[in-house]
This record gives C-alpha cells, structure tokens and sequence, in this order.
C-alpha cells in the first residue's frame, strides 16, 4: 500500500494532466483567453490626440548579446504596433518600458531594444523615452509613471497584448496612472456567424494559447492578492 501522501500527490497529477487535456482538446483554453482579450476595445481610428504611447516590454529574447541584437518572439510581438502607431500620430511620445531580460548586466534591457528598431524603421530618437529598469508589469506601471509624471489631461496609449490588456491596466489604475488601451497581437477570434464560437488566431497553437491564457489568469489572482492590480478582473476599460 501507498503511503497516504503518494495517494494525495498521484491525484494530484492526475487531476493536472486532466485539466491541460481538456484545456488542449476542448474550447475551454480559448474562450478563457478571449475573454481576456476582448475585455478592452481598440483604440478608435479617429478622434484621438495622444500625449504619448506606451509600449511594454516582455517580447524580446535574446538572439546575439555579443552583437546587441534581438528578435521580437511571436505571438506576442507588441513592439511593432507601438512603432506604427507613433508613425500615426507624429507628435506623440514614445516609451518603452522594460529591463533586462536576465539578471546579467552585460545584457542590454529590453526598453533600448525597442528604442534601437524604432530608430531603425524611421522614428526621431529625440521622441524616445525608456524606462528601463522593470522586471515585471506593476513595475513598468509604477516606473513609468514616475518616469513621465502624467498630468490631468494628458492622454497616454497603452500597447501591450491583448490577452496581457488586463492585468497591466489593473496595475496602471493602481499606481494612479490612467491610460487609454489599445490591446494588440490577438490570440483568439470567433467565427463570423456565432460570436460563442472561440477559435485560435491561424498560426497560434494549443500550447501556446494554453500557456498564455493560464499565466494571465493565475498573474492576475495573483496581483490582486498581492495589490499589484485594483480588480481581479479589471475592466471595462472604456
């Protein structure tokens, strides 16, 4: 016989390895992801005047440190919306917030990263601004702010990915920082003629919307724990 806690334990991989199966082969993981993904509208096309755009980090690797290059990981590149939407509005700011990836300091931080391809693809360095010191997304909310110090009036664009929107708006409303979103890199869509029917972005596989989805509901329990976030489910952003 098993010792009782090999009993506990053998159940509790079980009850694990069921719960990613029907994640991985049921619309559960989808509709948990879209459900985060279309908490906060796009930004409109028209009517807007920013003050500046916000970009954060979290989609970089590291490709070449000797050569200080990176390459954006897909799905959930978010650098180059934040660029395209610079070029929309020419007198905005732009920001980049991230650290480095890693705690070796030889390793350039993903704030200079961003910057580095937007000088590339055309935007002024003189509109650039880097907060480069987080690690994690209370930290781009409170670094930020204190990097920017907002003013009443203002209009600051958040770009982050639409299944992260929420989480990272909850902590820009904790650290007293209102912004406007605008969600990026969609993971999930539903079919043209039934808006109950989830599906995966082509190209975005099981796995990945999996993790994706369950890092983002477990990080925003977590932040709300933790007062990282003022709601465990912020929204409706506008």
């Amino acid at each position: 016989m098993f010792p009782k806690s090999f009993k506990v334990l053998w159940i509790l991989v079980a009850a694990a390895a069921v719960s990613v199966l029907l994640c991985n082969i049921t619309p559960i993981t989808t509709a948990l992801a879209w459900l985060l993904e279309y908490r906060c509208p796009k930004l409109p096309t028209s009517g807007v005047n920013p003050t500046g755009i916000i970009a954060l980090g979290g989609t970089f690797v590291p490709a070449d440190l000797a050569a200080n290059e990176a390459e954006a990981t897909a799905p959930n590149n978010r650098v180059i919306p934040a660029i395209l939407l610079a070029r929309r509005y020419p007198h905005a700011r732009l920001i980049f917030s991230g650290g480095p990836n890693s705690p070796n300091e030889k390793q350039p931080d993903e704030a200079h990263q961003y910057g580095n391809l937007a000088v590339a693809l055309g935007i002024n360095p003189l509109r650039i601004l880097y907060e480069d010191r987080s690690r994690n997304t209370y930290e781009n909310a409170i670094f930020t702010r204190n990097l920017l110090h907002p003013k009443p009036g203002e209009h600051w664009i958040l770009v982050t990915s639409a299944i992260h929107m929420p989480r990272a708006i909850g902590s820009f409303r904790e650290a007293k920082f209102d912004v406007v979103p605008d969600p990026v890199n969609y993971l999930t869509t539903t079919s043209a003629d039934n808006s109950w029917h989830f599906q995966r972005v082509a190209g975005v596989t099981a796995r990945e919307l999996y993790n994706a989805a369950v890092h983002e509901w477990i990080g925003l329990i977590g932040y709300r724990l933790t007062g990282k976030a003022d709601a465990l489910f912020p929204g409706p952003c506008r």
